[in-house]
């Protein structure tokens, strides 16, 4: 797979989706440069399966979903954080007809 995409960024140049920097150098087909992935809020760590966030507590839901009536689904999982850089890369996706990120 990494050959794949080595060689794809000698044909093709790949612009960062945050930034749009297209030195193929410094980042993979299709991917997000290494500043503009440092700067996403990624989540790790257990998640709450009714929001997909971060737990906060030691209940098996987040304090928030807690207060929340029950939820039609059980095992939300989110990526990122809802906030800065990663709400423009989650609207992208959404709404402004991006295909990848």
């Amino acid at each position: 797979m990494k050959f794949f995409r080595h060689l794809l960024n000698q044909i093709w140049e790949f612009p960062c989706p945050l930034c749009g920097c297209d030195n193929p150098q410094r980042h993979d087909f299709n991917s997000f440069c290494p500043e503009c992935l440092e700067s996403l809020p990624l989540l790790h760590g257990r998640r709450c399966p009714g929001c997909g966030g971060e737990l906060d507590g030691i209940f098996e839901q987040c304090s928030h979903c807690l207060q929340m009536p029950p939820r039609l689904w059980n095992h939300a999982m989110s990526v990122m954080q809802m906030r800065d850089s990663a709400e423009k890369v989650i609207y992208a996706l959404k709404f402004g007809g991006a295909v990848a990120m």
